[in-house]
């Protein structure tokens, strides 16, 4: 909530897998599919809309699990930076 449910890194809304269940119920697992058994099954999109916490500076290096080192985040962007700092990947810092 604190983020707005906007990505921190790429600025996209995000939303919520309760939220994102409601979508699937509306519209059919078979054309949107937030929970799967294997990302064969779940919808590639999904990934871009999924609200996560990201660890602004890496858990790996000694980053804490606090308020003030976790943003909101897309599966995406938290996936793609990885373990890595935002110097090594040319992110400003959203905080």
């Amino acid at each position: 909530m604190r983020d707005g449910y906007i990505c921190q890194y790429c600025s996209n809304p995000v939303f919520r897998p309760k939220d994102l269940m409601r979508i699937e119920d509306a519209v059919g697992k078979s054309h949107f599919a937030v929970s799967a058994k294997s990302n064969l099954e779940r919808h590639g999109f999904i990934y871009t809309l999924r609200a996560t916490a990201d660890h602004v500076v890496p858990h790996n290096r000694g980053g804490e699990t606090s308020l003030d080192n976790l943003v909101t985040s897309c599966w995406s962007c938290n996936y793609g930076k990885s373990g890595y700092t935002l110097w090594e990947i040319g992110l400003d810092d959203p905080r």
